[in-house]
């Protein structure tokens, strides 16, 4: 939208229109004591009732499309988040973070922890949304993470060190991420030595984005 985005301020950053998945879903994602309804519906809080209200019947509406949008494996929407698997929990976060339709969806390792199906359904949620025209940014050292990506930026020591279209080599994309000299990928890279953005303290890793 081209404005400036307040860092640290999440209230700032919900009405700039960005969905954020953080790397750990126990200490950043979730309330545990909270049904999944509950945790799925935090950011549009003010949506669900009038005049600063929370409807019962509307948040439980609400989460019952994010339950089937995103195949979460869920008694139903007043479920403890604590009684669900990791891949499930997982799918939570990012239906909190998908449910104000954001214009840019950042997610920190998000297939971080859980089994390989959740994983695929995971990546393929990230990819729908930039398909969709949103943008999507993926912060991440698990190369399976990154594949769906259209563009990676490696990053190290706080810097962009290469530049890679869809299509990389595993070890030229590692060489880069370990701040060693490679050959790219199939156009060879772009050594920018520009700073990297901080969408994540990690100072080595890989930001991708799709499209």
């Amino acid at each position: 939208r081209g404005r400036p985005v307040r860092t640290g301020s999440v209230p700032h950053a919900l009405d700039a229109g960005i969905g954020y998945v953080p790397e750990d879903r126990h200490r950043e994602g979730l309330v545990p004591g909270r049904s999944v309804a509950e945790n799925a519906t935090l950011t549009v809080a003010g949506r669900l009732g009038p005049l600063g209200t929370v409807l019962p019947s509307r948040t439980r509406e609400f989460a019952r499309r994010m339950i089937t949008a995103l195949d979460i494996k869920a008694t139903g929407p007043g479920q403890p988040v604590s009684g669900l698997s990791g891949g499930n929990q997982q799918k939570v976060v990012v239906a909190r973070a998908l449910a104000r339709d954001p214009v840019v969806l950042v997610a920190v390792r998000p297939s971080n922890g859980v089994d390989v199906r959740s994983k695929e359904a995971l990546l393929g949620v990230v990819r729908e949304v930039a398909d969709r025209g949103s943008g999507a940014v993926i912060v991440s050292d698990e190369l399976d993470d990154l594949r769906i990506c259209d563009r990676v930026l490696a990053v190290f020591h706080g810097r962009v060190t290469a530049e890679f279209a869809a299509g990389w080599h595993d070890h030229e994309l590692v060489a880069a991420m370990e701040g060693l000299t490679g050959t790219g990928g199939p156009d060879g890279p772009a050594d920018t030595g520009r700073p990297a953005a901080p969408a994540h303290p990690a100072t080595d890793g890989t930001e991708g984005t799709a499209p």
